[in-house]
This record gives C-alpha cells, sequence and structure tokens, in this order.
C-alpha cells in the first residue's frame, strides 16, 4: 500500500515539474512578434524616456525662440533736419548711392572707424556714426521720427472712427499694406490712413514693428527729376499749341468779318488798350520766391506734395510748394525744406511716418513738376505761410484768405 502511495506522489511530483518548466519556457512567437507584455513596457519606458528628453530640448528652443526680441537691435536710423549721403565707401569723398531722410535707416551689416554700412530697402551703404542712433538710444526718437507701424496681416481691414464696432467707419486698410501707428489701446491700434484721415484698427488683425524710412537711390532721385521734366516740357507743348490754335482762331474770325465789311471798329482801335486796362497791382517779382535746392531737397518737397495734395491739380501742388517755399524764406520753421517739412507740428505726416511711403514708393510727375516751379519762384499764393484743408478750415478766424484745391491758405 505504501509502495503505491509514494508512486502516485512520484507521478503528481513530475506532473507538476513538467507543467512548471513549461509555463517558464519563453515563447518564441511571442518575442519574433514582439508582443511581450514586458518587452513592450521595457520599449515604452525606453521611448518614454526618449519622449521626454526631446520635450526638454523642445522645451528649451521654444523659450529661446519666445524670448523677447529687441526691436531696436541691429538698427541704425538717421536724426538729422537735412538728407543724410548713404555711400559706396566708409569716406566723405567715396560715391554716393542713395539717401536717407530723417528718421531714415536700416540694419546693420557692419561698423568700422566711425562709419556704420547698412541695408535700407535693395541698397547697401556707409552712413557717418556722427548722424546716426542706434539700439536703446532710438527708442525716446522712435515716436517722433515716426518708426512705428502697423502691418495689416488679414483682407482689408475697417478702420474706424473710435476704438469700437460700432463706431463708423472713416476707410480701409488694404492687405499688407503699412500705415504709421499714431498711439495704442487694449484691443486697438490708431493709424494714419492719409494726411487728414486716421481711424482705429483690431490689434488682432495688425502687426506692430519698428521701420525706419527706407534709403533713397539716386536712380530714383533723378527719375522722378526726369519725369518732371518731360512732364513740364509736355505741358509747355500743349500750352503753345494752345496759344497758336487761339492765334488762329481769332485770325479766321477777324478775316471772316472783314469780308462781310465790318470796317467800323478800325477807327476805335486806338481805345481798346485803354478800355481793357486792369487796375491791379503788379505781380512780386519771380525772384523774391526763388530758393536753391539739392537734386535730394526737390525730391523732399515733392513727396511732400504729394502727400498734402494726392491726387490734387497741379495748382494744389504748386500752392503747397510756395507755401514751403515762403517758410523757407521766412526762417520761422527753419532754413532749408527739410527742417521746414520736418517742424514740429507743421506737417504731422513727416512726423508720423506717412511721409516715408511717399518717399519709398515715389513723387508723382505731376508734384515734382509743382516743386521745380515753386522752387523757381512761380507763386500763386502771395506770402501766405499757413494753411489747413478745407474740412478744418474757420474761415472767420482768418484775416485773409485762400482757397486752392482743398486747402485754404490763410493769414491769422
Amino acid at each position: 500500500m505504501m509502495a503505491i502511495y509514494f508512486l502516485i506522489l512520484f507521478i503528481v511530483a513530475g506532473a507538476a515539474l513538467l507543467v512548471f518548466l513549461c509555463l517558464s519556457k519563453p515563447s518564441d512567437k511571442k518575442n519574433k512578434a514582439g508582443s511581450d507584455p514586458s518587452i513592450a513596457s521595457s520599449s515604452t519606458l525606453k521611448n518614454s524616456h526618449q519622449t521626454g528628453t526631446d520635450a526638454k530640448s523642445t522645451a528649451k528652443a521654444k523659450i529661446k525662440e519666445e524670448k523677447p526680441v529687441d526691436p531696436y537691435e541691429n538698427l541704425a536710423v538717421a536724426n538729422v533736419d537735412d538728407a543724410l549721403n548713404l555711400r559706396e565707401k566708409p569716406d566723405t569723398d567715396a560715391k554716393v548711392l542713395g539717401t536717407c531722410f530723417r528718421g531714415g535707416g536700416g540694419t546693420i551689416l557692419k561698423r568700422k572707424n566711425g562709419w556704420t554700412k547698412i541695408r535700407s530697402g535693395r541698397l547697401e551703404g556707409w552712413l557717418k556714426d556722427d548722424y546716426l542712433v542706434f539700439g536703446d538710444d532710438i527708442k525716446p526718437l522712435a515716436k517722433e521720427l515716426g518708426l512705428y507701424i502697423a502691418t495689416v496681416s488679414t483682407q482689408t481691414l475697417h478702420v474706424r472712427e473710435e476704438a469700437s464696432t460700432d463706431s463708423a467707419i472713416v476707410g480701409l486698410a488694404a492687405a499688407e499694406d503699412y500705415y504709421p501707428v499714431l498711439s495704442q489701446e487694449t484691443g486697438w491700434v490708431k493709424i494714419q490712413l492719409s494726411v487728414d484721415t486716421s481711424g482705429y484698427v483690431s490689434s488682432d488683425y495688425v502687426t506692430i514693428s519698428v521701420k525706419p524710412g527706407r534709403a533713397i537711390s539716386i536712380e530714383a532721385e533723378m527719375a522722378a527729376l526726369e519725369a518732371a521734366r518731360q512732364a513740364a516740357e509736355e505741358a509747355e507743348q500743349a500750352s503753345r499749341a494752345a496759344e497758336e490754335a487761339q492765334i488762329a482762331a481769332a485770325k479766321s474770325q477777324a478775316e471772316a468779318n472783314a469780308a462781310k465789311g465790318s470796317s467800323q471798329t478800325s477807327g476805335k482801335s486806338g481805345n481798346s488798350g485803354s478800355s481793357s486796362k486792369k487796375s491791379t497791382a503788379a505781380p512780386a517779382a519771380k525772384s523774391s520766391y526763388v530758393i536753391s535746392a539739392s537734386e535730394s531737397d526737390v525730391y523732399l518737397l515733392s513727396a511732400c506734395l504729394t502727400m498734402e495734395a494726392n491726387g490734387g491739380s497741379y495748382e494744389s501742388y504748386l500752392a503747397v510748394g510756395s507755401l514751403i517755399v515762403n517758410r523757407v524764406k521766412s526762417g520761422k520753421w527753419g532754413k532749408s525744406i527739410s527742417s521746414v517739412i520736418y517742424a514740429d507740428g507743421q506737417f504731422p505726416g513727416a512726423t508720423s511716418g506717412l511721409l516715408d511711403k511717399y518717399l519709398d514708393r515715389g513723387p508723382s510727375s505731376t508734384a515734382t513738376k509743382a516743386a521745380k516751379a515753386a522752387l523757381a519762384g512761380e507763386n500763386q499764393i502771395g506770402d501766405y505761410l499757413y494753411f489747413t484743408s478745407t474740412k478744418s478750415a474757420n474761415y472767420d478766424s482768418y484775416s485773409s484768405y485762400q482757397v486752392v484745391g482743398g486747402n485754404c491758405f490763410y493769414k491769422k
């Protein structure tokens, strides 16, 4: 009986050992398939560790990317009353490539011996450090020089009279175009659309940045002057043709009258001069309105006229040009075209940065023609020194005034 008992116990123990050995042997199928929980867990931990490392690196990179960029870093800006020459080499005798007007400048490329090489628009050249401001020194001048601009980052944007979506729409800001920033408040930016129109746009759809005015190439200045010369020549030819046509028409009429026997006026011809005489004062000599100007002065004046009388007639441009010449002659706002145009509070578009757009895009040929005429002494407003748009004119407060185009020229 005992033998049978030990036999059964031996069989049970052998079976248990066999089961244990079978259960503890790894499955090749599972290994090959990669579905073993322990391997998956190990792989997951490994991948998790790697992902964590990448996440830290990405986080560091993100922090580095999101670090506030100094908008004034690597910028040089011209702080001058007159134009500053952009030269080919760091030498006052080097070739002049272009001109930087007040608030103009660009990205610094190199500095050497009191000179700075910049990239401004498509131009690269050297400016003398004595007339530049850099880095943090630009900050107090940025608003004064009109360097803050708002670039539209969406489709055409409504410009509103007040900082509210319920306010009246005063204009439209074009997609990807930029406008001078006048002020900022929560959710809104006040921009200048034109010389006499400003309003608010949503800050969600514009990007604010610092943008010095671009340097103007000598070629651009010469092209503007040449366009004005051609326009003046064409106008002179048209005027001459009109005068010749008028003379021919008068001659033809006289011949027709003679053919009809209308000779009764022959005895009265001696009185014709006195009857048409006008009792007006002789106009001032042209020389009293003539001032000297460089090609850069002409370009700046032309851009200012384009801004102030944009889309107006030749007479509108000439009137503003005559007023600026009058101011230079008076010396009250400075003795140069540049100092008069950039004088505080006189041409808001010049100090807000609006003028930079017209300098960059180039003045109209009509404005340039009018600028050259005004500098040569052509004047139809006399000695007026003040003007405003007809929209804001207060005629009762002026001792005398004259309206030309959309502007009122007056004496206080």
